[in-house]
């Protein structure tokens, strides 16, 4: 997903939310994500629609 949203023309994007995405692209994909002792995890912060029901807006990647 986040491939797809980088690969947009760069004027579609912010530059700010561009970079962050950049970031977690680069995080994903440096080291495989496997094994008992690892784990990703996204949680939101802020959410677009009324209530939790909308899609989210902002998120915390935790990679451990």
């Amino acid at each position: 997903m986040t491939r797809d949203i980088l690969e947009q023309p760069a004027a579609l994007l912010e530059p700010e939310l561009r970079r962050k995405l950049v970031h977690i692209r680069d995080v994903l994909e440096r080291w495989e994500i496997s094994g008992i002792n690892r784990k990703l995890q996204m949680k939101p912060t802020r959410w677009g629609g009324p209530g939790e029901g909308g899609p989210a807006e902002e998120v915390v990647l935790i990679l451990k």
